[in-house]
């Protein structure tokens, strides 16, 4: 009995870590597809698309979750990447404040400049 039950997980481990490669593959592809027919669609750079969801959400501000719903097709990376910059170069405030996101994790609530409050 003990030898079938490992024949039997052998086998599962090889499907799955094959689907893994599958997986691994379609991603890349659907990665490189997405970025490009989202550039098509709009002549603004990322970086202006992330901050004009920002400062859509008004004095509510905006996490990283919210940005994603409102940008679909671009990779999750390609959006988180533009937070520091935007900050950097006076745009953007997060000061520490908080929200729930998807995850049920609490993320930080971004908000444009001339948006920001202190409350």
């Amino acid at each position: 009995m003990k030898n079938s039950l490992k024949k039997e997980v052998k086998k599962n481990e090889k499907l799955v870590n094959r689907l893994n490669g599958y997986m691994f593959k379609i991603n890349k592809v659907l990665t490189e597809i997405a970025p490009s027919s989202a550039r098509r669609k709009s002549s603004l750079t990322q970086s202006e698309r992330v901050l004009k969801v920002i400062n859509s959400a008004g004095k509510k501000g905006v996490t990283s979750d919210e940005v994603l719903k409102a940008l679909p097709g671009v990779p999750y990376g390609s959006i988180t990447s533009k937070y520091s910059s935007l900050k950097k170069s006076g745009h953007i405030k997060i000061d520490g404040r908080t929200r729930g996101g998807a995850s049920g994790k609490q993320q930080h609530i971004m908000w444009s400049e001339k948006n920001y409050a202190i409350s």
